[in-house]
């Protein structure tokens, strides 16, 4: 008996043993684990931040180390209880907040896939368009960008208000309104249009509200999704603002008269930027995690998205293991990349979504490249960048429907646009505005350019651009940078990018004024657009190192010759009315029209003129004029102006009521376009057919209410 006895004791201390081990082992296993995740983190990266990661991951088990042997270049969730942890880790890292002013609490209703509104009536079908027509500037050649106004060499396709419009333009005799697309019975607010062969992609966004708590904040929400009772905590309020859509609906418009929806897609984000690369849309969204704090499903957690072409009404975008995030980053929100299929409503569509944001947007024929601004040091997100604010650039590259999360990279300094950015020869090159150093006690701002490598990999750059200066526009052409920065005087540089890893300022050209959007005209000449300047009153510098308003002048255009790289030169300027004369042109490349072919350039304007006797140096103008400019441009006579056509029934009238105050309205010219012989000024209120060779008004259409 004693000896079963001590036989007993010997097992049962052998297996304490065996327990210890194995819980040792499984210890040291996570805390291995742990080490090695911190020391993969970059090099001075807090402790705090770091942990922060290690508990997400822990909250997940163990799969995140089976994530990061995969082949994404960035890690993975390996669960939604560890995308949770990681959104509620950022949320209370920043405040307690999340993508809503109420923090994580935000039921979400189940929305449906939604319809447009009946067409208004068949009229006109088919019909054969002209081979010569404009299409939208844009700012890579085989890169589409969407707008409110397409055309396809027949017809045109036009946003108006709560509607989008189909105008028979070709033959210009034939000029009419077709049926309209109409929205006004809907909460949809189309924006934006794509023509595609016989597709017509519409883009706008919608809303639906949340769900309200039934006792004022403390007790149960009801959702629209069977089986699903949620709790809202007592220190939230009972209000919720609405939750924003992006809607894409694709129109077979075989039958311009008779068109027929194909695919109706919503998405649960904000729309930022798209790109259409053949027969496939590339749409960029942006969408904070709007949660519940106990979710652990991907219906709770993840976007969603319903489609016409599914039976399954909305459903999550992707599953929490299927998200990516940047390591070190405090960034809560989702970016979403999602391919369409634009020919086949029967294909699924492509996406990829990442902890991010985006603000900018370039695209290559390959390659999506999202500029997001930060001003959190990745390092330490408890600290804000000591030298101002960073450019994260998050490298998409897509193949059809595909799209693969393909690096990340960082700059210092900012950008102002889509122009600042590019692709060229596998290679990333940008330019950015920034503080130079902001314990400078001048703080004074600086431009640079980087290249990056295919990998996201600073190669080459050049600092402290124009130091105390900012950019205003920016034009890459091949091996060569084109830069504007302004203070007082505008610099154009010249910048030889031909290796990448040694880019060098060749020459720079100051001259008064400055330009907001370059636009080449061929390799040795560029054309700008911007303001003129009076350089003596540009001298009184305010408070801020900013010039006075009273220094701006009229809108300014410029013919460059840089030719001769080390001494550009500005060989022919033209200046248009007054201070405050603006152009739609100045903030959207789309709104020109330029026909190398013909020397013909056209765009929208506002012009101003001086009062000569006015007592009020700030009001010392008046509005003349609002419609479009015609401009014959060539090399030997630089600008001379065709013919100023308006919407305006009686202009003279009209802009004498306006003084120095003017609004807009329904009679603004937004978009020149040209089909065939003629060339189309449009507006909410007309579309007038221009004489390509005499200017003349041919025919004029009122659109319907």
């Amino acid at each position: 008996m004693k000896r079963l006895s001590l036989v007993s004791v010997r097992l049962a201390s052998a297996s304490i043993v065996y327990i210890t081990v194995i819980l040792l082992a499984g210890c040291f296993f996570f805390q291995s684990a742990s080490i090695a995740y911190s020391m993969s983190q970059p090099a001075g990266k807090s402790l705090r931040s770091i942990r922060t990661d290690q508990a997400a991951y822990r909250a997940g088990g163990l799969g995140w180390i089976r994530r990061n042997t995969e082949k994404e270049s960035l890690p993975q969730f390996s669960s939604c209880r560890a995308l949770k942890a990681r959104l509620n880790a950022m949320t209370k890292a920043s405040g307690g907040k999340s993508g809503t002013p109420f923090g994580i609490y935000a039921p979400r209703a189940t929305f449906g896939s939604g319809r447009s509104g009946p067409l208004s009536g068949l009229v006109d079908s088919g019909g054969d368009g002209a081979d010569d027509h404009s299409t939208t500037n844009v700012q890579v050649a085989g890169v589409d960008e969407s707008d409110q106004v397409k055309n396809d060499g027949g017809y045109i396709y036009m946003v108006k208000g709560k509607s989008v419009r189909i105008i028979k333009a070709y033959p210009a005799g034939e000029l009419h309104e077709l049926p309209r697309i109409d929205f006004s019975g809907s909460s949809f607010n189309p924006a934006q249009l794509y023509v595609n062969g016989n597709k017509l992609v519409v883009i706008g966004s919608d809303y639906h509200d949340y769900p309200q708590p039934l006792d004022g904040g403390t007790g149960p929400v009801k959702t629209i999704t069977p089986g699903r009772t949620l709790f809202a905590a007592s220190s939230y309020p009972s209000y919720l603002p609405p939750s924003s859509l992006t809607r894409v609906i694709i129109y077979d418009i075989t039958d311009r008269a008779g068109v027929r929806e194909e695919r109706n897609l919503t998405f649960e984000a904000d729309y930022l930027q798209s790109r259409r690369v053949d027969d496939t849309l590339y749409l960029i969204m942006n969408q904070y995690p709007q949660y519940i704090v106990t979710a652990n499903s991907p219906q709770g957690l993840v976007p969603r998205y319903a489609d016409s072409t599914r039976s399954c009404g909305d459903e999550p975008l992707c599953d929490c293991e299927q998200v990516s995030y940047v390591p070190g980053s405090t960034e809560s929100s989702y970016l979403i990349v999602v391919a369409i299929p634009l020919q086949d409503p029967a294909k699924e569509i492509g996406s990829k979504v990442v902890l991010g944001a985006g603000q900018n947007l370039y695209a290559s024929k390959d390659n999506l490249y999202l500029a997001e601004i930060s001003y959190i040091d990745e390092q330490d997100p408890a600290r804000y960048y000591l030298n101002g604010p960073h450019t994260l650039i998050h490298k998409f590259s897509f193949d059809d429907v595909k799209i693969s999360y393909a690096g990340k990279g960082k700059v210092a300094g900012f950008i102002i646009n889509q122009f600042c950015m590019d692709e060229y020869d596998h290679h990333f090159r940008i330019a950015t505005s920034g503080r130079w150093n902001a314990r400078d006690e001048e703080n004074i701002s600086s431009n640079n350019l980087f290249v990056l490598d295919e990998d996201m990999k600073l190669v080459g750059s050049i600092e402290n651009i124009a130091p105390g200066e900012n950019i205003k526009s920016v034009r890459f052409m091949g091996e060569r940078a084109y830069i504007v920065t302004f203070l007082q005087v505008d610099p154009l540089f010249v910048i030889s990018l031909k290796d990448p890893s040694n880019p060098q300022i060749l020459g720079q050209l100051k001259i008064p004024g400055y330009s907001e959007y370059l636009h080449p005209y061929d390799e040795n000449h560029l054309i700008g657009f911007g303001r003129e300047v009076d350089p003596i009153e540009a001298d009184k510098l305010t408070a801020g190192g900013a010039i006075p308003s009273t220094a701006l002048l009229g809108m300014k255009l410029s013919l460059f010759d840089v030719s001769e790289v080390t001494h550009p030169t500005e060989v022919f300027k033209e200046v248009i009315g007054y201070r405050h004369t603006d152009s739609e042109l100045l903030r959207d490349h789309k709104a020109l029209l330029f026909s190398k072919a013909d020397n013909i350039m056209a765009f929208p304007v506002t012009v101003t003129r001086k009062i000569d006797q006015s007592a009020d140096k700030y009001q010392d103008f008046e509005y003349i004029f609002q419609g479009a400019y015609f401009y014959q441009l060539d090399l030997t006579s630089g600008f001379e102006k065709k013919a100023a056509i308006t919407h305006y029934d009686n202009p003279d009238e009209a802009f004498l009521k306006i003084g120095y105050r003017y609004y807009g309205g329904e009679d603004e010219i937004r978009r020149i376009i040209s089909i065939g012989d003629h060339f189309y000024t449009i507006s909410d209120s007309k579309i007038k057919a221009i004489g390509r060779q005499t200017y003349d008004e041919d025919m004029v259409i009122t659109l319907d209410k």
